[in-house]
């Protein structure tokens, strides 16, 4: 199963999407962000995606990574002041 998932789902931006779109949705209800796109709880998605998992780790060297990790941060924290 692993490496069907490695395979086909995160080799394919377009099936990895379709996975997740029930956790971005759920991000999306308990952020309360009524987004239609879901574009907010993806970067959340994707936030604690590239701090996690060792797949990512190529990416915190990447020269634009500091401000890329602020913007999530400021993303993140907005929602963490209103729980």
């Amino acid at each position: 199963m692993f490496e069907l998932n490695t395979l086909y789902v995160e080799n394919d931006p377009a099936i990895l999407r379709e996975v997740l779109l029930s956790s971005m949705k759920m991000i999306d209800d308990l952020m309360n962000f009524h987004d239609a796109t879901y574009l907010r709880a993806e970067i959340i998605l994707a936030a604690f995606s590239e701090f996690t998992l060792p797949s990512f780790r190529k990416s915190w060297y990447s020269p634009d990574y500091t401000v890329r990790f602020e913007r999530l941060w400021q993303l993140i924290s907005m929602g963490l002041t209103n729980l």
